[in-house]
């Protein structure tokens, strides 16, 4: 049996402004990542598509929001995933 997948989305006449930054960390390692109206919401025609997809309870899907927002190394060998912290721009 498959898992089900659900996704939300809201006509344009509700006001994306009032939308806080949603936060969430991972305590183990003290990471903190918020996600703004810009970076979960999908504007499409009439409507706005919120990018983040649910599971069954608790599983979410972070997916293309949190991969285009910070930048992670996976390595295939460890089955490990990095996240920088410190970004040197050139």
């Amino acid at each position: 049996m498959g898992t089900s997948i659900y996704y939300y989305y809201c006509n344009k006449d509700i006001d994306l402004n009032n939308f806080k930054p949603w936060h969430f960390t991972i305590n183990n390692f003290g990471l903190n990542f918020t996600f703004t109206k810009d970076d979960l919401f999908l504007d499409i025609g009439d409507k706005y598509i919120f990018l983040i997809a649910f599971g069954g309870s608790p599983t979410i899907f972070l997916g293309n929001p949190f991969l285009k927002k910070y930048q992670l190394i996976f390595n295939q060998d460890d089955k490990t995933i990095g996240y920088f912290t410190n970004i040197i721009k050139e």
